[in-house]
Formats: structure tokens, C-alpha cells, sequence
């Protein structure tokens, strides 16, 4: 959620501060990822990134778009995640979803409305 753009030799380069940052995993679930475009691409970024979250002790919130027909994220996700306790999800927005907002919030540690309006920033 969070960082700081700093300046070096006149490149803008993002540092993530563990403690103002969460992880977010949306719906890269079993039956979705063969539809989406660059798929491998996507994923194997998205594992590099979990991984070094991990390593940095970031905490990583994961959504699925209504896993009882959309399937579970897909195991090479949940095989990076320590803790893999996804946000079940109706609603297509993560921030139309009540237990997103709350998540997210615990994870911020701030109310729903400083968390949400900072994710869309």
C-alpha cells in the first residue's frame, strides 16, 4: 500500500517500506488464469514479488472471486504464501467486499475508510 519514490542519479526508484506496505493478490485463481492475457508472464512476476514480500515480513492480502465456481488460487500462489487464508469475494471490487475493507484495514492498522482511500490513490 505503501513506499517512497526517492531520487537516484535521476532515475525514480520505489522503496517499499515494510511498515506502511501490504501485498495485494487478486483472483488468480484455477479457473480465471488460462484466460488471462500474458498469463505465464503475470504469474512468474507475481511469485517473484510474493517471495520477496515474504522475505521482508510484508503482510499479503489474497482475494477469490467466488472459489465454488472459480476454483482456488492456484497452488504454485499458496505454495509461497506462510499464511494462506484468502477473502472470499461476490462482489467484483475488492472494495465493494465488507471482509476485504476489514482485512485491510487490520493489515494497515488504521479504519476501513483510511485504508480504502489510500489503496485507491
Amino acid at each position: 500500500m505503501g513506499g517512497t519514490l526517492d531520487k537516484n542519479q535521476g532515475n525514480r526508484v520505489m522503496r517499499i517500506n515494510r511498515d506502511d506496505c501490504t501485498g495485494l493478490v487478486i483472483d488468480i485463481q484455477e479457473k480465471l488464469f488460462p484466460h488471462m492475457d500474458q498469463k505465464e508472464a503475470l504469474l512468474k512476476k507475481n511469485l517473484i514479488l510474493l517471495e520477496g514480500l515474504q522475505v521482508m515480513e510484508v503482510p499479503v492480502l489474497l482475494t477469490e472471486q467466488y472459489p465454488k465456481g472459480l476454483g482456488q488460487t492456484l497452488e504454485q500462489v499458496r505454495l509461497v504464501l506462510e499464511n494462506f487464508n484468502p477473502v472470499e469475494k461476490i462482489a467484483f471490487s475488492c472494495c465493494d467486499e465488507s471482509a476485504f475493507r476489514v482485512e485491510l484495514s487490520r493489515a494497515a492498522g488504521t479504519d476501513e475508510f483510511k485504508a480504502i482511500s489510500h489503496l485507491v490513490k
